[in-house]
């Protein structure tokens, strides 16, 4: 096990370091064609460090984030899943970092965690990039209600706790 963290710390450095060096690349080729510089500035800031400290709890921070952008009019709709997903990257790394390395997990949870992860995030990405306003609103809409319900399912203790859901009685 510890082979395998040790591969995963590495395969997580060298993912991260080649997102955040495309991602600056990106910075300047659209800071120079649209003649504006652009960074997260402190609001942006503060809204990541609140949601993904929420993350850390297990409430989660896209829900949070959406709803920020929303009342705040902070990002337009149809760019709110992309910016979701390259804002929250930078602090989910370090999330990673630290729970992979204090909290035991089963290998193949973690991989098949990590597996589907990154399938959903670039697939997903890809379809809704593609998607006209209105879609996006509506999916996002049904994305939010479909997280109220879990979070309220898991406060009602609507379900077995402990890994006993497929157990015997």
């Amino acid at each position: 096990m510890k082979h395998m963290k040790t591969a995963l710390f590495i395969a997580l450095a060298i993912t991260t370091v080649s997102f955040l060096l495309y991602w600056a690349a990106a910075i300047r080729r659209h800071s120079s064609a649209k003649g504006e510089k652009w960074m997260p500035g402190v609001v942006d800031t503060l809204i990541g460090f609140v949601t993904n400290f929420f993350d850390t709890l297990g409430i989660g921070s896209f829900a949070p984030t959406t709803a920020i952008f929303k009342l705040r009019g902070l990002v337009r709709d149809e760019q709110i899943p992309g910016t979701l997903n390259v804002g929250h990257t930078a602090p989910s790394v370090a999330e990673a970092f630290i729970f992979i390395a204090i909290v035991t997990v089963d290998p193949t949870t973690l991989f098949s965690m990590i597996a589907a992860s990154c399938l959903g995030a670039w697939v997903g990405a890809g379809v809704v990039a593609r998607w006209p306003r209105r879609a996006v609103q509506i999916g996002m809409g049904i994305a939010l209600i479909g997280a109220a319900s879990l979070m309220l399912h898991s406060q009602l203790s609507a379900d077995p706790i402990g890994g006993t859901a497929l157990g015997s009685r």
